[in-house]
């Protein structure tokens, strides 16, 4: 794309046909390569009176059948597509793409690059269909040939998935987790004489920490672990990062830095702490040196797992160290690996179900049962909604919080509540309910165990399965109640209900475990016995024995 004025790409960023090539490299460069068409010229949108300042042509014949004033309006909206498409505004980009096909059913580019959206989208009969047709009107040129070989091969691969559940797959890679952590995770041996960690903050002389998250989730909450560390580390001024996409200088949050690996704006030295997995960081971790690198993990699929860690390792390359919410989680990946309680923020219980100086007669809860619809452990639709209506029949009422699909198979009940995710809504939710019904299924689809201490700080029973990565936080029939099938959580609910002063008893001696557990000094002091070794013993990853920094009991 030749003779362009004020590009809206930038020659070292991404091409929007979604080759993984620099534009420079890709639609940028194919002018200059005889194999290719003359490609369109792109500049910044332009009101269809400006027409003499258009710059976008197609290369071909694709336009000649149309007058100046179609061929125009087409103009504008090519351009306006393209750059929408930059700034990841697909679905707008692909309804100007398709009004250019409306008038010109044969545009090359339009073609190809809504083709490309709906390859993103992994809707690969029609990204095929597009491309196809793209290609019959032109001379074929590396990158839509790239593009249509990864469609063919994106099919091929459903078509293989398609035989099995996508929990299978995950099972399949479940069991190599601890060999992960054998072969490419084990800590290498750094000598102490070069390793430089940060100081006591009133020393002045501190090594940089570096928080890095991925999309920053703001509708609820989503977010608290990296601002909660944020928070805990602030005497070491550490530096925010996060991976969302969006233009470079527009604010991402207070105090946090967008990565943009095209102009050098990465992580370096220091101490690296990625909170979360779910990080595009293949473009920069190369570049990205670091003294230590540590991995707050949450429950994620076992194969995004062993993609992501074995990148962030760069392949064992370097030493990476994993901090695990629980240890039943921190033990499918092996042993050897530090854990940190989920480090809520505590709050003073906002009900009376808390107070010792209220009687126990004043401070009987909700009947009302809670639920996380989204962690919600689906077995078939017809049986969920029987067991859940079962449940709120046993209570009285059943409140979901973000249901989901079950706010479809629910909606008609009168006993059924539903309340919508909102910032700040999880714990006005929790204070409605007179306990909360965790479940559990895949260790990698229960969630961060935020709801599940939220809930005990508030004096909420929890009602969890022994199976879950967070019932070692629950002593059965002391603070909370533990059950193996479903048919336990109906007895249990109506042995709360025949005795409801029993639920309150519950509920504070769970307020008083928290309490101990996420106390802000204690929980300050871990992170920085685990990010700055202040006092901490470390043994190596695969050692033996678990590095327990907080104890539940």
């Amino acid at each position: 794309m030749k003779d362009l004025a004020a590009p809206i790409v930038s020659r070292n960023s991404p091409c929007p046909c979604g080759s993984g090539k620099r534009y420079k490299d890709c639609h940028g460069a194919i002018a200059l390569t005889p194999r290719a068409p003359t490609p369109p010229v792109i500049a910044d949108a332009t009101p269809v009176t400006a027409q003499r300042s258009l710059s976008y042509r197609p290369s071909g014949t694709d336009w000649d059948h149309l007058g100046d004033a179609e061929q125009s309006a087409c103009a504008v909206l090519m351009q306006r597509a393209l750059k929408q498409q930059r700034g990841g505004r697909l679905a707008d980009a692909a309804a100007c793409y398709r009004e250019v096909l409306a008038l010109a059913p044969n545009t090359h580019d339009a073609l190809h690059m809504l083709g490309a959206i709906e390859l993103r989208h992994g809707n690969f009969s029609e990204a095929k269909e597009l491309i196809v047709a793209a290609l019959v009107l032109r001379t074929p040129y590396p990158d839509i040939e790239h593009n249509l070989r990864m469609v063919e091969d994106l099919e091929r691969a459903a078509r293989v998935a398609a035989g099995r559940t996508p929990g299978a797959t995950e099972e399949l890679c479940e069991p190599a987790l601890p060999i992960l952590a054998d072969l490419v995770l084990h800590p290498a041996v750094v000598p102490r004489g070069n390793r430089q960690l940060p100081a006591d903050p009133a020393g002045g002389a501190v090594s940089s920490i570096h928080l890095i998250a991925g999309v920053l989730e703001s509708s609820d909450g989503g977010d608290w672990l990296f601002h909660r560390l944020a928070a805990l580390l602030a005497p070491y001024r550490p530096t925010l990062w996060t991976t969302a996409p969006g233009p470079r200088r527009q604010p991402v949050g207070p105090e946090v830095r967008r990565l943009a690996p095209d102009t050098g704006e990465i992580p370096h030295e220091g101490c690296h702490v990625f909170v979360g997995i779910d990080i595009d960081c293949l473009e920069w971790i190369d570049r990205a040196d670091a003294e230590r690198v540590i991995v707050f993990c949450q429950p994620a699929a076992p194969s995004l797992y062993l993609d992501q860690l074995r990148a962030i390792a760069r392949d064992g390359a370097r030493r990476i160290e994993l901090v695990f919410p629980s240890q039943a989680m921190a033990s499918r990946f092996g042993a050897g690996h530090a854990v940190l309680p989920p480090p809520i923020e505590l709050e003073p219980a906002l009900t009376d179900r808390c107070r010792e100086d209220v009687p126990v007669e004043a401070r009987v809860g909700i009947p009302a049962v809670g639920l996380i619809g989204r962690h919600w452990c689906a077995t078939s639709p017809s049986a969920d909604a029987e067991f859940l209506c079962r449940v709120a029949a046993a209570s009285g009422t059943l409140g979901i919080y973000d249901p989901g699909p079950l706010r479809y198979a629910l909606g008609r009940e009168a006993a059924v509540r539903f309340h919508s995710r909102g910032p700040g809504a999880l714990p006005r939710f929790i204070e409605r309910v007179g306990c909360l019904l965790h479940t559990a299924g895949k260790w990698w689809l229960e969630g961060d165990g935020r709801e599940v201490f939220v809930a005990m700080a508030a004096g909420v029973p929890v009602l969890c399965p022994r199976a879950s990565i967070f019932a070692e936080y629950i002593d059965h029939d002391v603070d909370g109640l533990l059950y193996d099938e479903r048919d336990d959580v109906l007895e249990l609910l109506a042995a709360l209900r025949r005795a409801p002063a029993r639920a309150v008893e519950l509920g504070r001696a769970a307020r008083i475990k928290i309490e101990t557990l996420v106390e802000p000094l204690r929980i300050a002091s871990v992170v920085r016995q685990l990010l700055i070794r202040e006092g901490l013993h470390s043994e190596p990853a695969g050692s033996g024995s678990p590095r327990e920094v907080a104890v539940a009991k």
